[in-house]
């Protein structure tokens, strides 16, 4: 099992919470050494867990203040 770092995120802007994202830290180390979108830096992360390391965000509170994601057709 690779070894794991637990990221700090920012206070979200619903629940007021602060919270951490668990990524492999060859990645994380990696990923601070590129340049671009976190999509590319961190790909194997869910969309979720990018959007909790660049807002804060957690993953129900976005739900709770945009609803889930339509299913697809």
């Amino acid at each position: 099992m690779p070894e794991t770092v637990e990221v700090p995120t920012r206070r979200c802007i619903h629940c007021g919470k602060t919270g951490t994202v668990t990524v492999p830290k060859a990645e994380l180390e990696a990923a601070t050494k590129l340049d671009g979108p976190i999509q590319q830096r961190l790909p194997n992360l869910t969309t979720e867990q990018r959007e909790q390391l660049i807002s804060g965000t957690h993953p129900a509170c976005w739900d709770e203040m945009f609803g889930s994601e339509p299913e697809e057709m």
